[in-house]
């Protein structure tokens, strides 16, 4: 039981990343380079799912708001390299490359933020490629534009863990910063911790956006806010909690 360990309150700078493999092990590089202990226990895995692109399907530009589309798309990706992708944040756009796309636009932040750049350029048929789960974007002045379309492909589903492994709560015992990259992730973690002995008033995380503190709530012993959606500064959010 949970409540049988001891809180060793003289552990420091260790950081517990819940994020989804491969950006888990691409965030615990960045961090052990500036001097962190990590923890990974991923709250999610990703599984593709099997799909195609109709030939007949016309369409302007390509949607992306996160690296796993990439990873998990396939060879039916090469049916889309000519066209221009538009991705959220640095490490879709560098996954997006690898893979061998050449003209991207890359905005930060989230969904939305890719919205203003398609309708900027004027972009009218949209394909997006996402997960099995994924956010319909509210953009009043985009989407309801007249003959706009989004074609959605799934290419693939996360799969939850049902419960926390025991290295991460003993991680959250010792002190670890929770790193928290998404709204969805800090609301399973959220309810995961819920299922232990751990009150939310001994954690302290940091968090990748405004959006996702509004997601996890208030009841954590403290909270830092990156300045931008990246690794960089949710370390330096993380670092401002020692």
């Amino acid at each position: 039981m949970l409540r049988e360990w001891q809180l060793n309150n003289r552990v420091q700078d260790k950081l517990l990343i819940l994020r989804p493999e491969p950006g888990a092990t691409a965030t615990a590089k960045r961090a052990e380079k500036v001097g962190w202990q990590v923890i990974k226990t991923p709250l999610a895995t990703a599984i593709s799912i099997p799909w195609s692109i109709n030939e007949s399907l016309s369409f302007d530009a390509v949607m992306v708001t996160s690296a796993q589309a990439i990873y998990h798309g396939g060879s039916e990706l090469d049916k889309l390299k000519d066209y221009p992708l538009y991705v959220v944040g640095k490490a879709t756009e560098a996954a997006a490359r690898q893979a061998g796309f050449q003209h991207i636009v890359t905005a930060e932040g989230n969904g939305a933020s890719v919205l203003c750049c398609l309708e900027r350029d004027k972009r009218m048929r949209i394909l997006r490629l996402c997960g099995e789960i994924y956010k319909d974007y509210e953009y009043k002045n985009f989407s309801r534009k007249e003959n706009t379309q989004f074609f959605i492909k799934i290419l693939y589903r996360m799969q939850n863990i049902a419960s926390l492994p025991i290295e991460a709560c003993q991680a959250l015992v010792e002190n670890a910063i929770v790193l928290l990259h998404s709204s969805r992730f800090a609301e399973q973690f959220r309810l995961l911790l819920a299922k232990t002995d751990i009150n939310p008033d001994r954690v302290q995380i940091a968090v990748i956006s405004p959006a996702v503190a509004e997601q996890i709530g208030k009841e954590w012993r403290a909270m830092a806010i990156a300045e931008y959606p990246d690794d960089t500064s949710l370390l330096k959010a993380a670092a401002s909690l020692k």
